[in-house]
């Protein structure tokens, strides 16, 4: 889902362990958290080079981590909502443990629809904007079809490529009604100003959250001071800064780095640059969505 995708708030947990010496070599700019995962994520990416939709977004890549010289990082992770996504704010590749045990044919445009997010991020483009995550699913129906990936029955991916089988705009409202994005503006379908308000809304929800996790955050540091004045045992003590403080100040870095992502929208679609850059990435994406949907053979 697209919240899977982008939830910046969820804690990376990761045991990096030594590489052995029998690794396959990754691309010098891509980095794994655990080292047994890399002849799996290798596997994938070469998978990945199979499909000329895959060969373009990787070289893509390639050349904007060489630019901006800093490595990718992915890791894999038990995931219960989705088989991948992208940390937004650390832009850490997170993939699903159950993608080892996939054949990595299949696999593949999972792997090139989030890196597919990691390009559109260095663009500069609205986060809250549902063309990005339309551009990731046309990357990955293509792919798929390049790869010959057949999805089972149930399977989203299934139900993705039977609907863009029908018609092109029922299409888009279906993803953008059910792929967690209906909260995420369409411009294709809107206007400027009715972002600039929808976001405006936005952040000062945003701010009344993070004001209510500052306030949990004080409550808790104020008992555990308690705590200690009382000469609690160092045992109580550090049960309650684990179970209490500790997951109160998550939410508030949660709550932060989803004010501070609004607000950096907000940033963008008030500069006329920066809406403009939207506005032809906007139109793009439909460009692509027209030109795929009438080369379709379900």
């Amino acid at each position: 889902s697209h919240t899977a995708l982008f939830d910046g708030s969820r804690p990376a947990v990761s045991a990096v362990r030594a590489e052995p010496e029998d690794v396959p070599k990754l691309y010098s700019w891509f980095r794994i958290a655990d080292p047994a995962h890399a002849a799996a994520l290798a596997a994938i990416l070469e998978a990945a080079e199979g499909s000329p939709t895959g060969r373009a977004t990787l070289t893509k890549l390639k050349g904007m981590l060489r630019s901006r010289k800093r490595p990718l990082v992915f890791e894999f992770t038990r995931q219960s909502a989705s088989h991948a996504y992208v940390d937004w704010n650390t832009e850490i590749v997170r993939l699903g443990t159950s993608m080892l045990k996939e054949d990595p044919v299949h696999a593949a445009p999972v792997l090139i629809h989030e890196l597919t997010h990691v390009i559109q991020k260095s663009r500069r483009l609205p986060y809250h904007a549902f063309e990005l995550e339309l551009e990731a699913f046309l990357v990955t129906l293509k792919s798929a079809r390049e790869l010959g990936v057949k999805y089972r029955r149930g399977d989203f991916m299934r139900s993705t490529q039977l609907k863009f089988a029908g018609d092109l705009d029922a299409f888009i409202d279906w993803l953008h009604a059910g792929h967690d994005q209906k909260e995420n503006f369409r411009l294709l379908s809107g206007s400027r100003d009715e972002f600039l308000a929808k976001l405006e809304a936005r952040l000062e929800g945003a701010a009344r959250s993070v004001a209510s996790a500052a306030r949990r955050v004080a409550r808790r540091q104020a008992t555990l001071a308690q705590m200690k004045d009382a000469a609690y045992l160092p045992a109580a003590l550090k049960t309650y800064r684990l179970q209490e403080l500790e997951p109160a100040r998550e939410r508030l870095r949660s709550a932060q780095a989803d004010y501070d992502t609004v607000e950096r929208d907000l940033k963008l679609l008030r500069s006329p640059n920066g809406y403009l850059r939207y506005r032809r990435f906007a139109d793009d994406v439909r460009a692509m969505a027209k030109r795929l949907h009438a080369s379709w053979q379900p």
